[in-house]
């Protein structure tokens, strides 16, 4: 019932007279919102004779307490938003606002209430589209730094991801000394940003001057801040859309395909989110015995690497919370695997 000058769209899954049969939609909407809406009851049945604003509301779709609909929102340009689950997410938070999710909540204080159904690509195909209306980033080695970025993707309960990103980066003397000392330990890092940051603004700062920097932090697997540092990255490794329409329909049923990139002798993989859901996985400084050598541009771009023989598909769903045991697990130090790149 929204028009073109709103930022958004509501759609309702009963579609107007004037969609079904053809006619002027924005004008019908007009009618809607300025005979009807606002009207008192008796309103629309004196003017019926001349509007046929009776008529038009018995035409409207079902006289039911639960009415279905979408929701979408535009660009600053017009353009609709054409992700469905950026879509989903956007429902998700509107039917947050107008939900009861707790029992502190007053009822009253509703003046509707929503509940939700998500639409995705699986269950319901080109079906869905027709309906539709900062994150921490992994160190993966060491000296000029390898970081990878990368969120969890095809969950409903939160913002998708909107890519898989491996940037080289560069700390200063007080950040290389922490992560080096850490390295030393065995112990794992994560890089966070002190302050929220566009990582599209940062891959276009880097296209455009050869750089960019940010303050971020070096803490812990159990959340400790070690320390705040400044990062300097000058190279976009890989940067690969997590985006609905850009995953396979598929997971891999041959092999498992990783990213492998590096500098010099250092050689480190991260795993390639092709599909929903899945699980990130990755090994640095690995040892890479191949019948050719791979030239080091080739590494530094980031190149494919499949672990042959290891089927992807029959593993997938792997379990949301890893085991205290990984002495079992198929990917753990010390693991030799056929590869191909």
């Amino acid at each position: 019932m929204t028009t073109k000058e709103d930022c958004f769209i509501c759609v309702p899954l009963n579609r107007l007279p004037s969609e079904v049969n053809g006619g002027n939609v924005e004008e019908e909407k007009k009618i809607i919102q300025e005979e009807i809406l606002p009207k008192s009851n008796q309103e629309p049945y004196d003017n019926d004779a001349t509007k046929h604003t009776m008529t038009l509301l018995g035409a409207l779709g079902s006289d039911l307490n639960i009415n279905a609909f979408a929701l979408n929102w535009r660009y600053e340009d017009g353009r609709l938003n054409d992700d469905i689950e950026e879509a989903n997410y956007l429902m998700l938070r509107v039917v947050k606002e107008l939900s009861i999710s707790s029992p502190n909540e007053k009822p009253t204080d509703k003046d509707l209430y929503l509940t939700s159904t998500e639409f995705n690509h699986e269950e319901y195909g080109r079906s869905a589209e027709n309906e539709m209306p900062s994150n921490p980033i992994y160190i993966a080695s060491s000296s000029k730094k390898q970081t990878r970025y990368s969120s969890s993707i095809g969950h409903a309960s939160r913002k998708p991801a909107s890519s898989t990103t491996i940037l080289r980066a560069q700390f200063g003397d007080a950040g290389m000394e922490a992560y080096i000392k850490a390295k030393a330990a065995r112990e794992v890092l994560l890089l966070n940003t002190t302050e929220e940051t566009c990582i599209e603004c940062l891959l276009n700062e880097v296209k455009t001057h050869g750089k960019s920097s940010f303050q971020g932090e070096l803490f812990d697997a159990a959340g400790n801040v070690r320390i705040n540092i400044n990062v300097c990255v000058f190279r976009v490794i890989k940067n690969r859309s997590l985006n609905s329409r850009n995953r396979e329909p598929e997971y891999p049923t041959s092999d498992m395909p990783f990213y492998v990139y590096g500098a010099g002798a250092q050689c480190h993989i991260s795993h390639s989110l092709l599909k929903a859901p899945n699980i990130e996985l990755g090994a640095t400084n690995i040892k890479l015995t191949l019948d050719a050598d791979l030239e080091d541009e080739e590494l530094a771009r980031g190149a494919i690497l499949c672990l042959t023989g290891v089927p992807e598909a029959p593993m997938q769903p792997f379990p949301a919370k890893s085991s205290d045991d990984s002495s079992d697990f198929f990917f753990r130090p010390g693991q030799e695997f056929q590869v191909k790149i």
